[in-house]
């Protein structure tokens, strides 16, 4: 689309064609002050909200969003080359409530960074070798239903795909 859209432009005698790849601007960009210049602009509370609710979701690569990992590099200081994988999307209460949980599973994970939360966030980042997990669940000592269905969705896969 682009290229046919570049050739109808020198079509018509322009003389130069500007082409760039935004994929990682709004990852690196400073959202405060992007909010900033756009309320500059944008007095609709509702629009502002909107606006800052795509710049938080991340870029769909694959099918997985980026968000995924600079999350987990916030939260965690850890990352991973290789793609998130997507296990399932799980309601909290569907008979009360519309938001979802998504679960994923980071193979080869690495430290990169330190923690950086934001004000409201407190996380405790325990490292336990997976074959331990299974009986910190049936101890009571990990009873986080949505950590303990994440463990099950990744053993899972690990199994399915001769990972661990």
């Amino acid at each position: 689309m682009a290229v046919r859209e570049a050739k109808h432009y020198i079509q018509e005698g322009r003389v130069w064609v500007v082409d760039m790849d935004l994929s990682k601007f709004f990852d690196r960009v400073n959202h405060n002050m992007l909010m900033a210049r756009i309320a500059k602009k944008v007095t609709d509370q509702r629009v502002l909200k909107l606006i800052c609710a795509f710049l938080e979701a991340g870029v769909m690569e694959n099918g997985v969003s980026t968000a995924i990992l600079r999350e987990l590099a916030e939260e965690t200081g850890f990352t991973s080359l290789q793609r998130p994988i997507l296990l399932a999307n799980l309601h909290s209460n569907p008979a009360i409530a519309t938001n979802q949980v998504q679960t994923f599973l980071v193979l080869d994970a690495y430290k990169v960074s330190e923690q950086n939360l934001d004000d409201t966030e407190e996380i405790e980042v325990k490292l336990i070798p997976l074959d331990q997990v299974a009986e910190k669940i049936h101890s009571g000592q990990i009873t986080q239903i949505f950590s303990v269905a994440a463990y099950y969705m990744a053993a899972e896969y690990l199994k399915k795909h001769h990972i661990f």
